[in-house]
């Protein structure tokens, strides 16, 4: 057995699954040196997580990698649920649709998910080093050393600024850390299948949900008459449970008549609720599963890991590029850790309520669920939580509240929550182009709207200016403006995006002047109605602090 030192690297990413191959990705847009290691040999090609959130395609979008995503996805935009082999309600994704370009849930393959990554990083020159894992590391205050072993048995030392863990929920980085993992297992058990159905008539294309006092089916359209089963019983089986038992469980939860067979993926498992205490020690941080585990119902793991990555990726840029303050780094921890942990609040809420086996609790979800879905709002909420886009960073060093107003009348907008990827339009040739296309997430962006009268797009434009010059590599300037000021300011060479639809004016300014910081991840950091230029500064130097540019 030999060991060699490697040359040092910014970034060790442990583990490629699809949180890992995110910040990866990222990583490689922002020309961040880094490897990622695999202790397996091969990616897997079972379908594992399957649902793909509205917030994660807006990632995917940001990326350029979401017309990929549903080129191979299906859209799922009803959910069907029945109580007893009745049918009582429905949940409409599309309640979200003035919300997101992405109404829906799309179903793919987790290993798709995963190829579509992984051809993102080949075509930055990156590439995976599989079946080398982890064995053990240190780190002092500047580096972090780990020892690597390959499939031949030699080691190497990686030497690294940071080790990131992305290693699922055995995470060697956090045992290597010596860091608990709090909570406890269900007693229940899950049974996954992936399986083709025969249906006695047309086949159905919504998410269905079958509910008795038994506990949970879930029948989920994958693509091409390929379905997931979802199982989760309230009584102990078997963990060989097979075909014909499944479909035997299946007949005595579903009215309709259908047929399973030629599973392409069958597993049983029993499932935990756990989270760490910390998800960053020194310069290892903990991502996704290594991080946080719960129930799958809703479909929150693999979204949340990936928002977990590109939370981290833009702050882990900055820093290493910019030397950007330690409170940007810090900040990962105080954004993610009560959202994972409300996440897991959540689902384990919902999962308990599937499984009630006291008869009064069961008949309390059986009928009053039913007359609050009717209500719209209700549904909007629900399905804004499931779809990630209503989250909001309540408490971060880096996002500022002092010209909060809180207004529970009238909608306000709010820092911390992000920004709503609505149209824009150049003015110089009309070109219609998305906010999240408009803006760079590599750099925060200052969007100032400017009210009707000229003299604002003048004042604005001056500040603009300033803010380049003072900070041009980390921070982009766009004045957006109504068509009545565009053609003076064009013959005056002013920069300006036209708000064509009116939609941001609806959203975001209502006709009176404000400013909008947004952060690289898409997060209002920064607002302010009838701009305080000399405040919105402060801000500024505060969060570019120890900037190198």
């Amino acid at each position: 057995m030999g060991s060699k030192t490697d040359d040092l690297v910014e970034v060790l990413i442990v583990g490629a699954g699809p949180t890992g191959l995110t910040l990866a990705c990222q990583l490689s847009r922002y020309g961040i040196a880094y490897r990622i290691i695999d202790k397996k040999m091969k990616p897997s090609v079972h379908s594992k997580a399957l649902g793909i959130h509205a917030r994660t395609l807006e990632i995917f979008e940001s990326m350029g990698l979401v017309e990929r995503f549903l080129c191979h996805g299906n859209k799922v935009r009803q959910i069907q649920v029945y109580i007893n082999t009745k049918h009582k309600y429905s949940v409409n994704m599309g309640a979200i649709n003035q919300d997101t370009q992405y109404p829906y849930v799309l179903m793919l393959s987790q290993s798709m998910t995963e190829n579509i990554l992984s051809d993102a990083i080949g075509q930055f020159g990156q590439k995976i080093e599989r079946d080398v894992e982890l064995e053990n590391f240190t780190q002092d205050k500047d580096h972090v050393f780990a020892t690597l072993v390959d499939d031949a048995g030699d080691q190497q030392i990686c030497r690294a600024r940071w080790i990131i863990a992305c290693d699922g929920a055995h995470s060697a980085v956090r045992h290597g850390l010596n860091i608990p993992f709090h909570g406890a297992a269900y007693k229940e058990q899950f049974t996954l299948a992936d399986v083709e159905i025969d249906w006695a008539k047309e086949p159905l294309k919504d998410f269905l949900i079958f509910l008795s006092g038994n506990g949970l089916l879930g029948i989920i359209p994958i693509k091409n008459n390929f379905y997931r089963l979802i199982l989760m019983s309230a009584h102990h089986q078997k963990n060989d449970i097979h075909l014909d038992e499944l479909q035997q469980q299946i007949n005595q939860l579903v009215p309709m008549k259908l047929h399973i067979k030629n599973p392409q993926w069958f597993t049983s498992f029993r499932i935990h609720r756990r989270i760490v205490p910390t998800m960053r020690v020194g310069r290892a941080f903990l991502l996704g599963d290594a991080a946080h585990i719960h129930s799958p119902v809703g479909g929150q793991g693999m979204n949340l890991g990936i928002q977990d990555a590109y939370n981290l990726a833009w702050k882990l840029a900055l820093n290493i590029n910019h030397r950007l303050n330690q409170q940007l780094l810090s900040s990962y921890h105080d954004e993610r850790y009560p959202v994972a942990k409300k996440i897991l609040k959540m689902t384990n809420i919902t999962s308990r309520g599937i499984l009630f086996q006291n008869k009064w609790l069961r008949a309390m979800r059986n009928h009053i669920m039913p007359v609050f879905i009717k209500f719209p709002f209700v549904e909007k909420l629900l399905t804004q939580g499931i779809s990630g886009i209503s989250l909001r960073y309540r408490k971060s060093a880096i996002i500022d509240t002092s010209n909060q107003r809180l207004n529970f009348i009238k909608r306000s907008v709010r820092t911390g929550q992000r920004i709503q990827n609505l149209s824009l339009t150049y003015p110089a040739n009309n070109q219609v182009i998305h906010l999240y296309r408009l803006m760079n997430n590599y750099y925060y962006s200052l969007l100032i709207f400017v009210e009707p009268k000229l003299d604002e797009v003048y004042k604005f434009d001056s500040f603009c200016k300033e803010v380049h010059k003072s900070y041009k590599h980390l921070i982009k300037t766009y004045l957006i403006c109504s068509q009545s000021q565009i053609e003076t300011a064009m013959k005056d060479k002013i920069n300006l995006t036209f708000d064509a639809q009116a939609q941001m004016n609806r959203n975001y300014y209502n006709g009176k002047s404000h400013l909008y910081v947004i952060r690289p991840d898409g997060y209002i950091s920064y607002h302010s109605i009838r701009p305080n230029l000399d405040h919105c500064l402060s801000y500024l130097r505060q969060i570019t602090s120890g900037a190198h540019t």
